[in-house]
């Protein structure tokens, strides 16, 4: 199963009689029908006919304009569309090779003219980031198919109604490829789609066709969707295929179905989306016409929680229908297909009012009044009540033709589904009511209230929505014919609804249920009774509508009042009704007592809803409530619950400033999942918290008070967007998300703020004068980031002090940008550092922020990232990452199989024969080598900075030689196990020597040529031997120069490390003093620095090729030293990067040691390092 293509079959007129005629009826009778109680209406074919049938399915052609709603006779297809003659079939396969003689149907083919001869296009995948956009799939073909004519334009009916879509048709015409049956059957070559082979045709469109295909390079089936050129298709259909890939690419929801990659070029764009093996809805509902409540419930409850996913990234779907619903083998529903999706921010004008857009028989009043513009969130919930109604009736609320579906839409109340099944929930019926509403603000507001409301159904509560009476019935008819009731006139309108009402009740009377007055009265001592069971929010709605029935209940609650056996919240609720119903009661005054009592023993929300309901009693309940709220010595709980009593039945109470502090500690302690509560109980109150609760914003002791202390405050002053931006800066990480669950409700005010704030703090804090702004500048591009804005991206990419950039990857997951963001962002952003740090933070982010099914849906992005990405930096992230993910296993196999002799052209890193994974870096600029000028050590004789070039290309090894690796060179060598206990920790105890003989065996394995020879032989490299004077020149193995080893740990920075100047990430990258327990730990565990080094700093000390003298070679004339033109000997041998019981002082890029070559230490170890020569660097991978 598939995202279903725009339509299933397809009309296509040609110019003559028959068909124009066919046309003409259908545009002046709107479509006519063998079954009148069917929306779905068939043209019929004269009698011969070898056209394919069209079938409306409530859905206009793309030229329909506004008018039709309002026209009796109105046109289906406007009349000045060019018409377009059949696309020819064709025998003659141009992209197959016809084996034998096939006697099989003809099929429309792939005619690819401007492709070399293989059959296979350009199987690159989109750009990746950092690659050149040229290299996209497609690029340089596109589909065609002869026998067609260009300058010709479908007048074909579309199942889903598109707009006024006029633009000139594109170059080219569509494409079908054949099924891969049929390819066998002929002899064919495989016909693939990027990297997908083609297996069949699951479905065609007026937008698109897809097929099954499998990913070759993952081995997994996938629905690819490619969009129709040419005469299907113009402009505003090219952009609204790429609007669906853009807006579906944004989008990871269980229950919507995942884009995993979108391709286009200048003639053909298409989306490659995961294949749900199964049926879509509407088939599910032809096969059994009516589902059980329970799984119907079921099923638009959880598209309802996706589509407010949706909603709230600010994307609208406005095409929900049965036939966009995909059901998978375990019945769980998919949302697919956004082709006609709108984003809020950003795209308001890409529908115009006066545009039709969705299918009728499920659009909203606004969409099938033309004013598509308009639709928002609100207009999928209609879609979801007309697909609930369905799904429990067996037939759409309306139905007809097509006209009259859309007078329908807009002007009829829907027949009540009880009506038509009397065995169906009355709540159900409520729930269709309240959905089907014709104005936006009588739905459910967001398409989570409607989840909520189903799920309270599923559990046996009550609905909050109340069904539609008779008198809101007979307003809404009135206000849709002002006409008429301005002809009946006041005394006549009155009369009109006196009629009504005297039939209602003229009918009631014959109804058993409302035959005598004493049904009335079991029904409101039924919802007496009620109110024991109620949602807290659910009273204050019982409770009104009980009042005009006081009489009626007197009895039973004079009955309940005298049942001891009630306690706890039965009792409140009781007193409650007395208090409400019958204030002047003698008993009222007891009963606001221990009301007050027992409110400070009930949860949030009772006390919430108990409260606003008492203010008509303050000077009764006040006193009982201040008593326990000034009280030091009660309970922290009771007091809160007083105290928020308080704030709704006597907000102005002068000891409110004395219980304050009190108050804003204990919020700040509440479980997260009662504080929205709590804190909307506080909102009347709110200025009297602000000192206490922004000291504790600032100050708070704990992470838990911390996050409360932001959720309370941003939720209070939600309204108030220049005081919530103003605390963004000094906020923590963790309380970010509270920030962007408010500044949505102000998003393009937000955006503006947030990027004005941020450029302000990148001028000041990058000029020098403010020292410490990265933190509040990472608070700021956090929010920023999650509301869509692109100004924080940048800060992200190569720069010489990155601790912006370190402190954001380290800070996304916990500031609650959502993992799908960071996906989104990924698929197109061309910056390798960039791109690295999102995929670095991904690897950081917790289960709760990254959940194992997000994880499992970015692992094939990972692994494109690892293995098709030339930037070193980016595939080392992606493989520390992946290895997070658990799949170090499976980064090991693929990287195996990329075995070369030599670095690969265009690719900045490489595995060579003996598996050891190199950075490769190529003519290295000059660079500063030494410490920085903010470093303390500056003064340091032995770190004196200078100018250093390196004269050559080298590739460094990304990780430290393990112990493994080690031990099959010399299984007998004596190093210590307790400081390296596992086998992938670095080896330790080794001297210079020992590193020098594992090079030369190494060499010896790859067969190199003496002259390729660093050391001589093994059992030659000891004291005074004698090494090359060209060895910088050979392409052996070697240990790194010290120039070359901290070039490749700056990777271009100018800090003390590579990812900061401060101590405070030293842990992220680096086993240390602070976190090594005082031995090493496995290679590649922490985070890589930015051209792909592992462990570069701690966790084991790294010789030098260099001899170590305290002072650097003196410069060349133009003041650069040149790497390896020191003529000097000495004795001791550099060591670099600081060991694994190292403090954070020795950890810094230019901290220089020395020892005698063979001297050995548990902290001594190293990693490999080979030349790279001007003349190599091109090889074909191996053991492919």
């Amino acid at each position: 199963m598939v995202p279903p293509p725009d339509d299933q079959t397809r009309y296509v007129p040609s110019d003559d009689s028959s068909e124009a005629t066919a046309i003409r009826s259908l545009q002046d009778a709107g479509g006519e029908a063998s079954d009148p109680a069917s929306a779905e209406r068939t043209i019929s074919e004269p009698e011969g006919s070898d056209r394919t049938r069209i079938t409306e399915d409530d859905s206009l052609d793309a030229t329909q304009e506004s008018n039709l709603s309002g026209a009796q006779d109105a046109t289906c297809v406007d009349e000045h569309t060019p018409r377009r003659t059949p696309v020819d079939y064709q025998d003659d396969l141009d992209v197959t090779q016809v084996a034998s003689e096939d006697h099989s149907p003809p099929t429309r083919v792939l005619r690819m003219d401007d492709v070399d001869d293989a059959a296979t296009v350009d199987d690159s995948g989109p750009p990746l980031p950092g690659q050149n956009p040229k290299n996209s799939p497609l690029s340089g073909s596109d589909f065609r198919s002869s026998g067609s004519d260009p300058g010709r334009r479908s007048s074909e009916y579309d199942r889903t109604l598109v707009g006024d879509s006029t633009d000139e048709p594109a170059p080219g015409a569509s494409a079908t490829i054949p099924d891969a049956a049929s390819r066998k059957s002929r002899g064919a070559r495989t016909i693939s789609i990027g990297r997908f082979e083609v297996e069949r045709i699951l479905g065609q469109g007026a937008f698109g066709t897809v097929y099954l295909a499998r990913d070759k390079r993952l081995d997994r089936p996938v629905a690819v969707k490619v969009a129709k050129t040419g005469v299907l298709a113009g402009k505003s259909d090219v952009d609204r295929f790429q609007r669906e890939a853009r807006s579906a690419a944004q989008l990871r929801h269980p229950h919507i179905v995942p884009v995993f990659e979108f391709g286009e070029s200048h003639q053909s764009s298409y989306i490659a989306y995961e294949y749900i093996e199964g049926r879509t809805l509407k088939k599910l509902i032809e096969e059994r016409k009516k589902l059980p409540p329970e799984e119907a419930v079921g099923l638009v409850r959880k598209l309802a929680a996706a589509l407010h996913y949706a909603h709230e990234r600010g994307i609208v779907h406005r095409d929900m229908k049965p036939d966009n619903i995909l059901l998978d083998s375990d019945g769980e529903p998919h949302i697919a297909d956004f082709g006609l999706a709108r984003r809020d921010e950003g795209d308001v004008t890409r529908t115009r009012e006066g545009l039709f857009m969705g299918t009728p028989a499920y659009m909203s009043p606004e969409q099938a009044a033309g004013r598509a513009h308009l639709a928002d969130g609100r207009a999928d919930v209609w879609s979801l009540g007309v697909m609930l109604r369905e799904m429990l009736t067996g037939r759409r609320p309306f139905e007809g033709k097509l006209t009259e579906v859309l007078r329908a839409v807009t002007d009829s109340e829907p027949t009540p589904i009880r009506d038509l099944d009397p065995q169906l929930p009355k709540d159900l019926e409520t729930v269709c009511q309240k959905c089907l509403a014709k104005a936006p603000e009588g739905r459910y507001q967001t398409a989570q209230d409607l989840a909520e409301e189903l799920e309270r159904w599923q559990r046996g509560e009550p609905i909050l929505a109340r069904p539609l009476s008779l008198f809101a019935r007979t307003g809404r008819w009135m206000q849709r014919n002002p006409q008429i009731a301005g002809l009946i006139g006041a005394v006549g309108v009155t009369l009109l609804i006196g009629t009504i009402v005297s039939t209602y009740f003229a009918i009631a009377a014959n109804t058993q249920a409302r035959a005598t007055r004493r049904a009335e009265v079991n029904r409101a001592v039924a919802q007496l009774d009620g109110m024991l069971a109620a949602v807290p929010a659910a009273m204050p709605v019982l409770l009104d509508e009980l009042k005009p029935r006081a009489a009626d209940v007197r009895m039973r609650l004079n009955e309940l009042q005298g049942d001891s056996a009630l306690t706890g919240r039965d009792r409140l609720r009781t007193d409650l009704a007395l208090v409400c119903l019958y204030p002047d009661d003698p008993r009222a005054g007891a009963a606001c007592g221990r009301i007050a009592d027992e409110l400070l023993n009930q949860s949030p929300s009772e006390v919430v809803a108990t409260a606003e309901l008492l203010t008509h009693q303050a000077a009764t309940i006040s006193p009982a409530l201040w008593r326990p709220a000034r009280d030091p010595e009660e309970l922290r709980g009771r007091r809160l619950r007083a105290a928020a009593a308080l704030a709704s039945i006597e907000p102005a109470g002068r000891d409110w400033p004395m219980i304050a502090s009190d108050v804003v500690l204990a919020l700040c302690d509440v479980g997260a999942w009662e504080l929205p509560d709590w804190v909307d109980a506080f909102h009347p109150v709110r200025d009297i918290l602000r000192p206490e609760l922004e000291r504790q914003f600032s100050t708070a002791e704990t992470p838990t008070q911390r996050r409360n202390a932001g959720v309370i405050l941003t939720r209070l002053f939600s309204d108030d967007l220049n005081r919530l931006l103003a605390f963004l800066p000094n906020a923590q990480p963790d309380q970010a998300p509270a920030f962007v669950d408010v500044v949505k409700q102000h998003r393009d005010a937000a955006r503006s703020a947030l990027s004005t704030q941020l450029s302000d703090y990148v001028q000041r804090g990058t000029s020098g004068q403010a020292p410490d702004w990265e933190p509040a500048a990472v608070n700021l591009a956090a929010v920023l980031m999650s509301l869509g804005g692109d100004d924080a991206w940048p800060l992200l990419g190569d720069k010489p002090d990155r601790r912006f950039r370190s402190l954001w990857i380290e800070s996304a997951g916990p500031a609650g940008i959502p993992w799908q963001d960071l996906r989104s962002r990924l698929l197109t952003e061309q910056d390798p550092l960039t791109a690295a740090a999102i995929v670095l933070a991904l690897g950081s982010y917790n289960p709760a922020e990254l959940p194992v099914s997000g994880r499992r849906e970015l692992r094939p992005l990972l692994f494109r990232l690892l293995l098709e990405q030339p930037h070193p930096g980016l595939h080392a992230a992606a493989a520390w990452t992946l290895r997070k993910f658990g799949d170090g296993d499976e980064v090991a196999a693929e990287l195996a199989k990329r075995r070369t002799e030599h670095p690969v052209p265009d690719r900045d890193w490489h595995v060579d024969r003996q598996g050891i994974v190199f950075a490769v870096i190529r003519n290295p600029p000059d660079f500063t080598m030494g410490c920085g000028r903010n470093d303390p050590q500056t003064l340091q004789f032995s770190e004196r900075p200078h100018v250093r070039r390196i004269p050559r290309s080298y590739e460094i090894a990304m990780y430290k030689v393990t112990v493994d690796e080690y031990l099959r060179f010399d299984p007998g060598i004596n190093y210590s196990p307790a400081h390296s206990p596992d086998g992938a920790c670095p080896i330790n105890s080794i001297s210079w020597f020992q590193a020098a003989k594992y090079c030369r065996w190494l060499s010896d394995r790859e067969k190199l040529g003496d002259d390729q020879m660093c050391f001589p032989g093994v059992q030659d490299i000891k004291d005074g031997m004698q090494l090359p004077s060209n060895l910088l020149d050979r392409s052996g193995y070697r240990l790194p120069t010290a120039a070359e080893w901290e070039f490749a740990c700056r990777a271009g920075t100018s800090t003390r490390r590579p990812w900061s100047d401060r101590d405070e990430l030293l842990d992220r990258y680096s086993w240390f003093s602070g976190n090594s327990e005082g031995r090493t730990w496995p290679v590649g565990r922490l985070k890589p620095n930015d051209l792909g080094l592992f462990d570069v700093l701690g966790n084991g000390q790294e010789w030098c090729q260099d001899w170590y003298f305290e002072e650097y070679p003196a410069a060349d004339p133009d003041g650069v030293v040149i790497d390896g033109r020191d003529s000097r000997r000495g004795i001791p041998r550099e060591l670099r990067g600081g060991g694994a019981e190292d403090g954070p002082d020795v950890l810094r890029s230019s901290t220089r040691d020395h020892e005698d070559p063979f001297f050995v230490s548990y902290q001594f170890g190293f990693r490999l390092c080979r030349t790279v020569p001007v003349e190599t660097g091109f090889s074909d991978e191996i053991d492919r």
